[in-house]
């Protein structure tokens, strides 16, 4: 494995990671369809139930992913210098540390679940069904940890195609075991059909971590790695825990942001949540474009930080040019294909134009959403977890959310509702890129009180050295 080939800056890599994360995105979402579609003969209650337990367990997993967030951007780090076979069995044994409060929250969801799901006013006949998914995946929170954290692995370490058939292979197995848990006489060691799917998710998973390990051990094949000292696995802990939860509120409340000003638009009329549903698909769609784009500049950006602060600000300036030019052609082509996607979606039974006019409402937000979302993805290797967290969580509460309130409720505008995201996702634009670019400032050029990274610092010290402190500030 070649080290250098695969973390260079070039356009090349860069385009082969982000292709690499919009197969990863495309094929995960094919085990939420495949649970949907494979219920569905069991009636429309099976299918509901697996619809709001897979709602509660993403929103869930949402903060989970600050755990593998984290990870990923220190090991790209040590990649980019270098260093991973002193840094990654530290960063296994912090992460693996990491999961036990995360399974803890898992057991806790799983117990509350029937509950809660009760206290929100779900409809009494699908929340045993709800419930009994959401236990089942939430106590297979390990599983699913692991496996993801494998995968992370891989895509860092310069095994991106091992990374996609770990993730078709799980796909193959969720599709057979939901066969053999709803349509065998094993279906019959299921409280239902919900159930045995969500099973089937687990087990997949569970299967994907053992792949995982064996490709890594295949791709390592004569590396020798550093036994890591427990002091150092402890130290590492702390600050992955630290970092991580930062990250986790922040995709909690983009979660949020998206979600409940969506549940406001049922205040309008069943004709107005089918035309916002079916923009929103469209909606998602369009976002897989800058998010494959913004998940290749962080891992690109995490190799340079492990370099030198001069190889983060020119990967910076790389990065953002780069990510512009396949977002600005999906921003153009999604407007011009909007009322046929509206036909292909939703088909005649909605409002065509007001759901094309939902899509222009959401496009509005399209310039605010790249600059955000790619400063904040970058922030995380920047390990700025509190800035992501407490900004995040004072424009999605204090702004996002009245916001689209004020539309439905006072003016009753659903074309508001939706766009008024544009503000606050302009907001947190500004505040994460000026975060971002005091980050990627030389010593010399920050203020003397930045832990770590005083004026007698060296300009281009690699992580781990004076200049790791940059790296720090604002966590």
């Amino acid at each position: 494995m070649t080290v250098a080939a695969h973390t260079a800056p070039s356009a090349r890599n860069f385009a082969g990671l982000s292709t690499t994360m919009l197969a990863l995105g495309l094929v995960a979402v094919g085990f939420g369809v495949a649970d949907v579609a494979m219920v569905s003969p069991a009636g429309v209650g099976a299918v509901a139930a697996v619809g709001l337990g897979d709602t509660v367990v993403v929103a869930v997993s949402a903060f989970f992913f600050g755990l593998i967030d984290t990870f990923s951007a220190r090991l790209a780090a040590a990649e980019g210098a270098g260093s991973t076979a002193t840094r990654l069995p530290e960063l296994a044994g912090a992460f693996l540390l990491g999961t036990i409060p995360l399974v803890a929250i898992g057991v806790g969801c799983a117990i509350a679940a029937g509950p809660f799901l009760g206290l929100i006013g779900q409809p009494e006949e699908i929340v045993p069904g709800a419930s009994g998914y959401i236990a089942t995946r939430m106590l297979g929170v390990l599983p699913t940890l692991l496996y993801l954290g494998g995968m992370e692995t891989l895509k860092v370490c310069g095994l991106r195609s091992s990374a996609i058939v770990l993730l078709v292979v799980g796909l193959v197995l969720n599709v057979g075991g939901n066969a053999l848990f709803l349509w065998s006489p094993a279906s019959a060691l299921f409280a239902g059909p919900e159930v045995a799917v969500a099973t089937a998710t687990v087990l997949a998973q569970s299967v994907m971590f053992v792949v995982a390990v064996v490709l890594l051990l295949r791709g390592f094949r004569g590396q020798r790695f550093r036994a890591p000292s427990a002091r150092a696995v402890f130290g590492e802990t702390a600050d992955v825990c630290r970092v991580g939860a930062g990250v986790g509120i922040r995709q909690v409340n983009d979660y949020a942001a998206s979600t409940v000003p969506f549940l406001f638009l049922g205040h309008l009329g069943v004709g107005v949540v089918a035309a916002a549903a079916v923009a929103a698909k469209i909606w998602t769609l369009y976002c897989r474009v800058p998010q494959a784009c913004f998940g290749g500049a962080f891992v690109l950006y995490g190799y340079a930080s492990g370099r030198s602060r001069s190889d983060s600000r020119t990967v910076l300036r790389r990065v953002t040019a780069y990510s512009a030019v396949p977002v600005l052609v999906a921003t153009i082509a999604v407007p011009l294909l909007a009322p046929w996607l509206v036909r292909l979606i939703g088909g005649d039974a909605i409002d065509a134009g007001m759901t094309t006019l939902f899509v222009l409402a959401y496009m509005i937000t399209a310039l605010p959403y790249f600059f955000e979302k790619l400063a904040g993805e970058l922030l995380t290797v920047e390990r700025a977890g509190v800035v992501l967290s407490v900004a995040s969580s004072v424009v999605t509460y204090g702004l996002t959310i009245p916001l689209a309130a004020l539309a439905v409720y006072v003016i009753g505008s659903p074309f508001l509702a939706i766009a008024s995201a544009a503000i606050a996702s302009a907001v947190l634009a500004v505040v994460f890129w000026r975060r971002l670019l005091r980050a990627v400032r030389t010593p010399e050029q920050q203020d003397t009180g930045r832990s770590g990274a005083g004026p007698g610092a060296p300009a281009d010290a690699p992580a781990g050295t004076g200049a790791e402190g940059a790296h720090l500030a604002g966590s």
